[in-house]
């Protein structure tokens, strides 16, 4: 088996055959969908089944609602035990693959050579509920990369677009035990890519685009947004992965640790940027920027997050008043987008919903 792609699926009884169908539209021979049912209410258990029914290459596992963390790592444990398919991919139930000769004979002489990529990344698209305008979510180069993330450099962009327009070989999720952390509800599928990729050795990259994510104002990402949890669930995912990789102790996960450190304290810098923008006083907000759990990852000197931090630190009161607002977190972006690769990922995140 080449290819099992996971769809975890709850309560998407209106979009989940559509995101089966692009899927199966490619009539790819070599592969098997795997629906995660997470104990939905409206009937998408029950659709499930009877698409399963007509299509021996679709599988359906039913679950307590456990969560789409939960529900994705049913998925990958499934393949690990039963199919051992050499690639991963995910789909959400709400989303769909593009269109075309994506995976044309060259491509799957690639994937299924000796020496195939660890990670195939894909670009991909951000689209209306309809899926009736489509805009650039991430965009690759045509490129193949060796070891990156073990020894990441600033703005290497090997990061891009949606987590889930990437192939990842099953053998590397199942030997570096890579899973999504389940005690976060945003950011979790960003910190899985991320830990695939320090773990992939060879990454291939291109500008072909696979897929589509539907910004459905239902889903659980948009649905009733709040900013203390936008910031607390990202970081619980990237503590949990910091212990993990710090587990590993090995020098190949040393760049990436301190990657991921730095990626906490932006999250953290950002999040002084939402209370920012709900009036918090200079009072509260020096609090904040001293919070003894995270001040730890400014204390590195020469990075990025340590200059940033003290720069806000001197001049606290003066921040308040001139980054109020949209702006403060204009002036996070413009500052760190030049030292850190992934920034424009929360950018992303974050923007696209809150001013759409």
């Amino acid at each position: 088996m080449l290819l099992s792609v996971i769809i975890p699926v709850y309560n998407c009884k209106e979009f989940v055959c559509a995101a089966i169908d692009s899927i199966l539209k490619h009539q790819l021979n070599d592969l098997q969908i795997i629906c995660v049912d997470d104990g939905s209410t409206d009937g998408s258990d029950l659709l499930l089944d009877s698409i399963a029914q007509k299509n021996e290459g679709i599988h359906v596992i039913h679950q307590r609602n456990s969560g789409v963390s939960v529900a994705r790592n049913t998925g990958i444990d499934y393949v690990i035990t039963h199919s051992q398919s050499k690639y991963i991919a995910f789909l959400d139930a709400d989303d769909a693959w593009c269109m075309g000769n994506i995976f044309t004979p060259e491509l799957l002489e690639v994937l299924y050579a000796d020496a195939s990529p660890d990670i195939y990344a894909f670009s991909s698209y951000v689209s209306n509920q309809s899926m009736s305008a489509y805009a650039i979510y991430g965009e690759y180069e045509n490129a193949e990369y060796h070891d990156i993330y073990a020894q990441p450099t600033p703005n290497n962009g090997t990061l891009k677009g949606h987590f889930a327009a990437l192939l990842y070989k099953t053998n590397m999720l199942a030997k570096e035990n890579i899973r999504f952390c389940c005690g976060a509800k945003f950011s979790e599928d960003t910190a899985f890519a991320y830990h695939a990729l320090c773990a992939s050795s060879y990454t291939i990259t291109t500008h072909t685009f696979l897929y589509i994510y539907r910004r459905n104002p239902f889903s659980a990402t948009h649905n009733n947004f709040d900013y203390k949890k936008y910031f607390t669930y990202p970081l619980i995912a990237w503590e949990t992965m910091l212990t993990e990789l710090r587990e590993k102790n090995n020098d190949h996960w040393l760049k990436a640790i301190s990657g991921c450190e730095e990626n906490i304290a932006w999250m953290y810098l950002e999040a002084a940027g939402h209370l920012c923008e709900c009036g918090m006083t200079q009072c509260e907000l020096e609090k904040f920027l001293n919070d003894p759990k995270y001040i730890v990852y400014f204390k590195k000197e020469g990075t990025w997050a340590k200059n940033t931090f003290d720069d806000i630190n001197r001049n606290c009161a003066g921040f308040v008043r001139k980054h109020r607002k949209n702006r403060f977190k204009t002036y996070l972006i413009n500052k760190l987008r030049k030292f850190y690769p992934a920034v424009w990922l929360y950018e992303k995140l974050h923007y696209t919903i809150k001013h759409n």
